[in-house]
């Protein structure tokens, strides 16, 4: 199942999706010594195009690629990317064609194997396969209490769905597929949400499109549902908490 494909999710991913892909670009240029623009760099899984919108800066040309239609029907900034209506593990595009590839809160939906495989073939010689995501912790960091809100309550009601969480990363696997795991980071970040902002936030994560594709609930209920209980946690409408997230970057290069 796409979890984003419905016009009402790509509607609240593209509204409420904070963009922190900046850290990740700094982490990124630091890591591949970049001293100019690469030639091409493709985005796979780009969703609304966040993702996509920091490439510009280190790529002369710009590709991005989703399985949803709705979702690419909201990306911005069209201009400096060209976009394609694709499945991760089948790309329209020829061999050794791009020196970056690039994936965001993605590569756990795709058949791992496959998509490795497809990247493969896309790589020029030493090209790059970063893998990044940044994790929802539960946490806000002026309210010790949402931590338990969170467990008890959101995460209970709306449980997260299956994905593939445990796909071997090690080296020697991935020498088997033609690359090499040069470096893993992980970081602590936080981002600022206004009451409102969280209540649209917390509506796009895949678990609450899952529970609506079960037919027990429906957007507007878990909208109000959540307008409710987040108000335990602000004070005033304009007010904003820090949620607090940790990020994973994986830089993966082909070696054959």
């Amino acid at each position: 199942m796409n979890h984003f494909s419905s016009s009402e999710m790509a509607s609240r991913y593209a509204k409420g999706r904070p963009f922190y892909h900046r850290l990740i670009l700094d982490h990124l240029v630091k890591h591949l010594a970049l001293k100019g623009k690469l030639n091409r760099a493709l985005d796979v899984a780009c969703g609304t195009g966040l993702s996509t919108r920091i490439l510009p800066e280190i790529a002369q040309e710009v590709y991005a690629s989703d399985t949803s239609e709705m979702m690419l029907k909201y990306a911005k900034e069209k201009k400096n990317a060209t976009y394609f209506l694709s499945p991760a593990e089948e790309q329209p595009f020829p061999d050794q064609h791009f020196e970056l590839v690039t994936v965001s809160s993605g590569v756990h939906w795709f058949d791992i194997d496959r998509f490795l495989q497809e990247v493969h073939r896309l790589l020029s010689k030493d090209g790059y396969l970063i893998l990044y995501d940044n994790f929802f912790l539960g946490k806000m960091k002026e309210e010790a209490a949402f931590q338990k809100w969170a467990k008890e309550k959101y995460f209970t009601l709306f449980p997260t769905p299956p994905r593939n969480r445990s796909y071997d990363w090690s080296d020697e696997h991935l020498a088997s597929k033609g690359f090499r795991l040069e470096l893993e980071e992980n970081m602590d970040n936080e981002y600022p949400f206004s009451h409102a902002e969280l209540c649209v936030y917390l509506s796009t994560l895949s678990n609450i499109n899952a529970a609506v594709s079960s037919g027990n609930f429906s957007f507007e209920d878990i909208d109000q549902w959540l307008n409710k209980e987040l108000k335990l946690f602000y004070l005033t409408d304009h007010e904003k908490k820090h949620i607090m997230y940790r990020a994973n970057i994986k830089y993966i290069r082909k070696i054959v």
